[in-house]
């Protein structure tokens, strides 16, 4: 029998009508999950659907595997688990512990990912209203107003820029929206980072330097907030276009602001990686602070977290081939650290620690990990969602294999969490099968939405490339 179907005449929660069967050693057997035919995994690989020995049938064995170990999770932790009732459980043995908590939920999104609208806000066009080739939202960053219950959103607006009614430049601004109701409906709020005319001061060619990945933090104390951003801003020129873009000017810009949209205007510092010139500004070259980080050619992907007065910015750290392309394989995640006190350009800096290299990258199913977004979970447990990726020379791109949700020891030292069997602590790992071989984009999530974690879906082809964001309802 069902376990919704049985909760509906009681006024128990889930967990407790769960534990109560477990505890008293009796299966419920001929639920839903016992009929669909589970297939064994090859090498154990997911234990998935309740099949504890991969034996490829659910059965009383598979129950008492389940029933010990949750018993002593559950002792040894006096664990308060929350099973919300929309949760789609029908289990028999123990499942829906076991897929909340121990197993990573694998979630395709593809027709079941509803997509996230903002009003006032529209995908680019050209001049006479087509579709511009470069398009959509993407790059989210949600996190909540901790003084009120406003969700705020960060995302990149890729565009065209039209030059004398003839030259077409790429450009890629951030954009801000925001919730007043736990993410059902969002409002555009306005450009955080908008793109603009630019000119190299090392070539004096012509073009724009856009703004994008962004990443939101606020802190508060004291009964007030600080609101800190984090992208990633280049060059795009004229001649040549994303192709083209000078590796040189590849640079990180942090602010902080009282609230969001006050970050547009405020002070920023350039953090540089070592191709970066000083000509475009910078303030501090992050890869001068540790023999660890002195060949990171450029930064990537940033994102944000804050603990004990120490606020952390985390990067990807782009190395290249012999050949000058992108070496996926050894360009792990890399932390820093700052006090964030007095002018923000004369931050004091330090180098923590690098994390999320290559075994943790073949681990989740890549070369390489990118597009990171630290977050606590609804449970208060530090995670990290990565995406798997490698460069394809062919494609002359990076290839994305969708979000992973893993836990996180501690940010410093930044250690990924591992459970007993020494397999990363995967929490969620969300696909996008029906796209193309470029994957889908980058992931996002804040426990107080109802979004989930939100996720980029891109195309790309011979007329462009688009972006659009989506829910997958998915809240660790």
């Amino acid at each position: 029998m069902p376990w919704k179907k049985i909760l509906s005449s009681i006024s128990v929660s889930l967990f407790t009508f769960a534990l109560f069967f477990i505890q008293m050693n009796q299966p419920v057997m001929q639920s839903e999950k016992n009929v669909l035919g589970v297939q064994a995994q090859e090498g154990c690989a997911l234990k998935s659907k309740g099949d504890a020995n991969c034996d490829g049938q659910i059965s009383n064995i598979d129950f008492e595997i389940w029933r010990q170990e949750f018993l002593k999770i559950v002792n040894t932790t006096n664990a308060n688990f929350n099973f919300e009732d929309d949760d789609i459980v029908s289990l028999l043995d123990y499942e829906i512990w076991r897929e909340q908590y121990l197993a990573s939920p694998i979630y395709d999104c593809g027709e079941n990912c509803a997509p996230l609208t903002i009003e006032g806000d529209e995908e680019a066009t050209l001049p006479g209203g087509r579709p511009s080739f470069f398009r959509g939202f993407a790059d989210p960053s949600m996190r909540k107003d901790p003084l009120s219950d406003r969700l705020w959103l960060g995302y990149s607006w890729p565009n065209i820029h039209v030059v004398n009614n003839s030259t077409l430049i790429p450009g890629i601004d951030t954009h801000l929206a925001y919730s007043d109701d736990n993410g059902a409906h969002w409002q555009f709020s306005g450009t955080l980072f908008p793109s603009y005319p630019d000119t190299n001061p090392l070539t004096g060619a012509t073009g724009y330097t856009v703004n994008e990945v962004v990443n939101l933090l606020p802190v508060e104390k004291n009964g007030q907030a600080t609101w800190y951003a984090v992208h990633l801003t280049y060059f795009i020129p004229q001649e040549g276009g994303l192709l083209e873009r000078p590796i040189q000017s590849f640079r990180m810009e942090i602010t902080r602001a009282a609230s969001p949209p006050e970050l547009a205007d405020s002070p920023a510092a350039t953090l540089g990686a070592q191709k970066t010139a000083q000509e475009w500004g910078v303030d501090i070259y992050l890869s001068d602070l540790s023999p660890e980080v002195a060949d990171c050619k450029l930064w990537n992907e940033p994102a944000l977290y804050y603990e004990n007065d120490t606020l952390y910015t985390l990067m990807r750290c782009l190395r290249f081939t012999q050949q000058g392309k992108p070496d996926t394989k050894h360009s792990n995640q890399v932390v820093f650290a700052t006090d964030a006190q007095g002018d923000i350009k004369s931050w004091n800096w330090r180098y923590v620690g690098s994390f999320a290299g290559e075994q943790a990258a073949t681990e989740l199913g890549g070369e390489g990990l990118t597009q990171l977004d630290i977050v606590k979970s609804k449970h208060g447990d530090l995670l990290a969602i990565m995406t798997p990726d490698t460069w394809s020379t062919d494609l002359n791109e990076f290839i994305h294999y969708g979000c992973r949700v893993v836990k996180l020891d501690s940010i410093d030292p930044p250690v990924l969490s591992r459970n007993q069997q020494g397999q990363l602590d995967l929490v969620a790992n969300i696909l996008a099968t029906d796209l193309d071989e470029i994957g889908p984009a980058a992931c996002t999530y804040d426990p107080n939405s109802v979004n989930g974690i939100i996720m980029t879906r891109r195309m790309k082809n011979a007329q462009g490339l688009s972006a659009s964001l989506h829910q997958t309802y998915i809240k660790p």
